[in-house]
């Protein structure tokens, strides 16, 4: 019982003196750094100071900003691919809308001459030819006017997609703005296509592929997370 007894008061005394030496450590090693701090100080005094005070300090700056970065980018990426698609997709329709006049104009000269010839059944081939070299050169005109327009229009888009927040190229790599722009309006087109003709081969009318396929269609699917982006803003702007 004795044994015991004195056992015990001796592992208590062992658990006791433990903090105690693990304290006497830590202040010991505290006290070996500031001893090296300060005989670095006295010895390099400019390294020392531009260490602590610039170095360090940027290079702090430097992670904090990457870090907030990276969570700023994942937060608004989403609503940029959001915005691109629906830009191509307005883009779209507006020269959809305008082609088809053209075309309109150009089945209105031709529904007229065939309704002329069924109501006047006689060789009217000379009158058709007439009719086709006729109209060609004011269908041509329009054409030019609707390609031009297109080409205003498709400026405009280029203004309108941005990436700021996204990486969009064929392998997820950092290409210059104009690239990333033909990029995904390749896919999205490509997207698209897919889409409409799919429609129309589960049956839906014209009308309705389009309006699905335009509603549907992305060219963003590849677009990778453009961390960097995000930390070159925090770091210039929130900084």
């Amino acid at each position: 019982m004795t044994r015991k007894l004195a056992q015990s008061i001796a592992f208590k005394n062992r658990r006791n003196e433990r903090p105690e030496t693990d304290l006497n450590g830590r202040r010991e090693n505290n006290r070996e750094l500031s001893m090296i701090m300060s005989n670095l100080r006295m010895t390099y005094p400019r390294l020392f100071h531009t260490l602590l005070g610039v170095v360090f300090p940027l290079m702090l700056l430097i992670c904090v900003a990457m870090l907030c970065g990276l969570f700023l980018a994942m937060v608004e990426r989403e609503g940029e691919l959001i915005s691109n698609n629906a830009s191509i997709a307005s883009n779209f329709q507006q020269r959809h809308k305008v082609q088809q006049s053209v075309d309109t104009i150009r089945k209105t000269y031709d529904d007229c001459l065939l309704d002329f010839v069924d109501l006047n059944p006689v060789d009217n081939s000379e009158l058709k030819s007439f009719m086709d070299e006729c109209t060609s050169a004011g269908v041509s005109e329009s054409q030019q006017l609707v390609d031009d327009l297109n080409n205003e229009t498709e400026k405009t888009l280029e203004d309108a997609l941005t990436f700021d927040w996204n990486v969009c190229s064929e392998d997820g790599t950092k290409v210059k703005a104009y690239e990333q722009w033909d990029y995904i309006y390749g896919e999205w087109m490509g997207s698209y296509t897919e889409l409409y003709n799919r429609n129309l081969s589960e049956g839906l009318d014209e009308s309705e592929s389009f309006s699905r396929a335009i509603e549907n269609a992305t060219g963003t699917s590849k677009c990778k997370l453009h961390s960097a982006g995000g930390a070159m803003f925090w770091f210039t702007v929130m900084t």
